[in-house]
C-alpha cells in the first residue's frame, strides 16, 4: 500500500476510535469534556462534547477553557529553573534563603524536594479537608495553614508523598525571588513567549473567569452540583485554567529539541526521575512523569479538581501529543488518552500492553489484613477486576508484580512507592503468612497478620479529643449502631464513619461521597484511652488527645 494511503488509514482509524469512546459523552444534558490530539505537527483531532454549564444548556467547544489542577504544576517547576538559571536562586540549598519563617520543626527542605514531593512536609490541603471538609477557606489560609504544620510525615529525602503543600511554598519562592507574584512571572516568561493566549491563573472557583467550564460533582441520587475547590488562593499546587488548543502547543514546545523557554540544561532537569537518600528512583521529576508506556518513553502529568480533571501526555519519538480535559464527565482522562496513543501504536506493531498478573499466585493473601509493628500501616490485599489489589491507609491501589515482589506504583497512589516482599515468600497459593514486608521508600517495616476482626469495638474509644497539631476538636460517638468520627475545624467540620478490624485498629471513611480514607491507631496507658493517631496515604500520624 502507498505511504501515504496508510497514514491516511491510520488518521482515520484513530479518529473512529476515538469517537466512540466519547460517543456517550456526546449528549445535551451533561457535563463534558474537550479532546485534542496532534501528531507529527498536524492537529489531527479537536472535539468538545457535552456541557460547559447544565444549569444554562451551553455547550462545551473547542474553544472553552477549563481547569487543569495539578498539571499546573510543572510550570511553577520551569518558574524556578528560570530564575536558576538567572543565578537568583540554588535548588539543591536551603529554602530559607526565601523563608526564613518556615517553622524550625520542618528541617532544611530543598526547592528539588518541593519539586518532587520528597521535602517530608505535611500537606495544608490534605489535612484542611481532613479536619475543615469543605468549609471554604479565606485567601491567605492556605499559606497560613501550610507555615503551622509543625510535624513532619518523613524525614527529607526518606520517601515521596505527594505534597500540594510544597507547591504553595513554592509560588512564595518565586514570588520573592522574581519579585513579582509568580503568576505574572510565569505569564510573562512562558505563556506569552509560547503563544498560549487563552491561559491564565485563577485562585477561586468562586471568581468568574471569562469563558470557563463550570465545574459539575453528581449527585448521588442524580442530577449535578457545581464543583467547588474550598480554598481561595490555589497557586502553583493546580491555580492554571487553559484551553485544549494551548495545551497542545506546550506539548508541542515541551517535547522540541529547539525550545524557546528554558535551556537544555534545565529542561534535562525537568525530566530527569527523582532520586531518595537510598538512590532508589521515584518516576516523577520536576512536576512531570517521565515514563515508558508499552516500552515508548513518554512524558505526562494529570490533574484534578471537585468537578473536573485533566492528562496531558506526549510521546516524544511519535511527535504525538494528547490533552483531555473534563468538567464533570465521569471519565478517566488518563485512561483515554492511553488509548489514544494504542490507536498509533497498534497500529505500528509495537509491543502489547503487558496484562497484569492475576491472582493465583498470591491467592492465600487474598482476604488478609496486616498491621505494621512500629506505625499505623495497614493492608489488606484483595481480588478486583481479576487484579491483587492492596489497600492501604484504606485506600484501594492496583498492584503489578515486579520480580516476584508485588508492588504499587508511585504514579498509581502518589506516594511510596509501596513494595511488598512476596518473592521471598513461599506458598501464598495456599497459606497466608503471618508476616509480610513492606518497603516505602527508604523504610521497611514488618506486618502482622490480624485475625478476625471484632463483633463490637472497644466502648471506651467513645468520647472527646482535641488535635493539638492543627488546632481542631473531635468527638467519636455512637451514631444509629454506627461509630461515627466528626472533626470540628475553624472553617468547618468533616465526619467519618468508622470500622474496627482490631481491638485498638481501625479504618475510616469520609462520611459523604468523597475519596478521605484513613487508618487509626487507638492508644493506651494503664489500659486507658489516651488517645489515636491518624493516618493517611498523604498524612502520617496526625495525634488525637483524649480530653
Amino acid at each position: 500500500m502507498n505511504p501515504s494511503h496508510e497514514a491516511v488509514d491510520q488518521k482515520a482509524s484513530m479518529q473512529e476510535r476515538i469517537d466512540a469512546a466519547v460517543a456517550r459523552f456526546n449528549r445535551s444534558d451533561e457535563p463534558g469534556l474537550v479532546v485534542g490530539v496532534a501528531w507529527r505537527g498536524k492537529t489531527e483531532y479537536r472535539q468538545a462534547f457535552g456541557l460547559a454549564s447544565v444549569e444554562l444548556g451551553v455547550a462545551n467547544q473547542p474553544s472553552t477553557r477549563f481547569r487543569i489542577g495539578s498539571t499546573s504544576k510543572h510550570f511553577a517547576c520551569l518558574a524556578v529553573m528560570l530564575l536558576a538559571e538567572e543565578g537568583k536562586l540554588d535548588i539543591d540549598a536551603s529554602v530559607r534563603q526565601f523563608i526564613p519563617e518556615l517553622p524550625a520543626e520542618a528541617g532544611e527542605p530543598t526547592l528539588r524536594q518541593f519539586m518532587t514531593h520528597t521535602s517530608g512536609l505535611r500537606d495544608f490541603l490534605d489535612v484542611s479537608f481532613l479536619v475543615d471538609g469543605f468549609g471554604v477557606k479565606p485567601r491567605g489560609y492556605a499559606l497560613k495553614q501550610q507555615m503551622q504544620l509543625r510535624q513532619l510525615n518523613f524525614a527529607p529525602g526518606e520517601k515521596a508523598i505527594y505534597n500540594n503543600g510544597g507547591y504553595q511554598l513554592l509560588s512564595l519562592v518565586v514570588d520573592r525571588a522574581a519579585g513579582v507574584p509568580m503568576e505574572e512571572f510565569v505569564a510573562t516568561r512562558i505563556f506569552e513567549p509560547v503563544g498560549m493566549k487563552d491561559t491564565s491563573w485563577a485562585s477561586s472557583d468562586i471568581d468568574i473567569v471569562p469563558g470557563m467550564a463550570t465545574l459539575h460533582t453528581p449527585r448521588a441520587e442524580g442530577g449535578w452540583r457545581k464543583g467547588l475547590f474550598p480554598f481561595e488562593d490555589m497557586r502553583a499546587e493546580g491555580g492554571m485554567v487553559s484551553t485544549v488548543d494551548d495545551m497542545l502547543r506546550w506539548l508541542a514546545h515541551l517535547r522540541a529539541e529547539a525550545k524557546v523557554v528554558g535551556s537544555t540544561a534545565t529542561w534535562q532537569q525537568m525530566t530527569t526521575p527523582a532520586r531518595l537518600v537510598s538512590g532508589a528512583q521515584v518516576p516523577y521529576a520536576f512536576g512531570l512523569f517521565p515514563q515508558t508506556y508499552r516500552g515508548v518513553d513518554v512524558i505526562h502529568h494529570g490533574g484534578g479538581v471537585i468537578g473536573g480533571a485533566c492528562q496531558m501526555i506526549t510521546v516524544p519519538s511519535r511527535e504525538l501529543d494528547v490533552v483531555i480535559i473534563t468538567n464533570g464527565a465521569l471519565v478517566n482522562p488518563s485512561d483515554l488518552a492511553e488509548m489514544v496513543i494504542d490507536c498509533v501504536l497498534d497500529d505500528e506493531g509495537v509491543t502489547p500492553r503487558a496484562a497484569s498478573g492475576g491472582p493465583e499466585p498470591f491467592k492465600a493473601l487474598l482476604g488478609n489484613t496486616y498491621r505494621s509493628r512500629t506505625s499505623d500501616l495497614v493492608v489488606r490485599f484483595d481480588e478486583i477486576a481479576g487484579g491483587v489489589y492492596a489497600t492501604v491507609y484504606n485506600t484501594p491501589l492496583p498492584t503489578v508484580v515486579v520480580d516476584g515482589d508485588l508492588a504499587v506504583p508511585f504514579e498509581k497512589a502518589a506516594t511510596g512507592p509501596f513494595v511488598f516482599h512476596t518473592a521471598r515468600l513461599k506458598g501464598l497459593e495456599t497459606e497466608a503468612p503471618d508476616e509480610i514486608t513492606v518497603s516505602e521508600g527508604c523504610v521497611t517495616e514488618t506486618l502482622s497478620r490480624l485475625g478476625e476482626p471484632p463483633s463490637q469495638w472497644p466502648e471506651d474509644i467513645v468520647g472527646h479529643y482535641t488535635v493539638p497539631e492543627l488546632g481542631a476538636t473531635a468527638e467519636i460517638s455512637d451514631v444509629d449502631g454506627r461509630l461515627q468520627l466528626v472533626v470540628q475545624g475553624r472553617y468547618g467540620h468533616a465526619a467519618y464513619f468508622l470500622q474496627a478490624i482490631s481491638s485498638d485498629t481501625f479504618v475510616c471513611e469520609y462520611a459523604i461521597a468523597f475519596p478521605m480514607r484513613a487508618t487509626l491507631t487507638v492508644e493506651r496507658s494503664g489500659g486507658k484511652v489516651t488517645g489515636f493517631s491518624y493516618s493517611s496515604l498523604r498524612t502520617r500520624g496526625v495525634k488525637f488527645v483524649s480530653r
